[in-house]
């Protein structure tokens, strides 16, 4: 387990836009937030891989991440009102795990509700979801909303059961094909803009490099430079975006001065 490096990955990840941290709570708890609402991001004291999100000064909801055996876990979880998360004292606490699980390639979902009755007499239940990582594939991590995680995919090359050359075929698929593919739908579609895109391309070469530099099987150049250039940063990209938002600004500008 790489601590520092999965605490430094998680918070780039909740540093992304709210309209990508938003369309994932959205996603996976089936929700309607829109982008204006904002998001409060407090991170745990004790622990830096696990955050609070408090959506529209609200609603909260908890992201961990957990590791096990040959594999990564995300757990999420519904907090309930930022309101009943006080002082108020609790009768009683029950969990249940739904029947089922949910699969996109090999990763899978699980799912269970959490009831919590208070001495008001109050009842509600909550949401909670555990994703497994057990697959490298980014399509499949779309499909659950949970794209923002797309870094943590590469623990899975360092599964011992698989041979060098299967690792090498897997990793220059998802790093020419699946990863482009995918961002490029997420773009496409609005559920990340720009510089999430980017941004999320550069902790995907920080988080392979640190798990992978050392790896046998990653010792070529051509495998090095296949994880260097396909994760670099897109400039002609953001300079595109920039000079398009700019154009955007100064025809709003001109637009209220002839309007004045």
């Amino acid at each position: 387990m790489y601590y520092r490096e999965d605490a430094e990955i998680m918070e780039r990840i909740f540093g992304l836009s709210d309209r990508a941290v938003i369309g994932m709570i959205n996603h996976m708890f089936q929700k309607r937030y829109q982008e204006g609402e904002g998001i409060i991001k407090e991170w745990s004291r004790r622990e830096r891989l696990c955050v609070r999100l408090t959506v529209g000064g609200t609603d909260m909801y908890e992201y961990r991440l957990l590791h096990g055996q040959d594999c990564v876990q995300v757990q999420a979880a519904e907090c309930g009102s930022r309101y009943l998360a006080g002082d108020r004292p609790l009768r009683s606490m029950d969990t249940i795990r739904d029947p089922g699980m949910v699969y996109a390639g090999e990763n899978r979902q699980e799912q269970g509700t959490v009831i919590r009755e208070y001495h008001s007499g109050e009842r509600i239940r909550l949401t909670v979801q555990t994703v497994t990582l057990t697959g490298c594939s980014a399509a499949g991590l779309r499909e659950m909303g949970m794209i923002l995680f797309l870094p943590y995919l590469f623990y899975g090359f360092l599964r011992k059961e698989w041979e060098k050359k299967s690792k090498q075929q897997a990793l220059r698929y998802l790093l020419i094909y699946e990863i482009p593919e995918t961002l490029n739908g997420c773009l496409g579609q609005g559920e990340m803009t720009v510089y999430d895109v980017q941004k999320l391309k550069q902790a995907c070469r920080r988080m392979a490099w640190c798990l992978l530099a050392t790896e046998g099987w990653m010792k070529s150049l051509e495998m090095q430079n296949l994880v260097m250039e396909t994760l670099d940063t897109d400039l002609d990209l953001l300079e595109q975006a920039y000079q398009t938002a700019l154009h955007m600004q100064e025809k709003d500008g001109s637009g209220t001065e002839e309007g004045t």
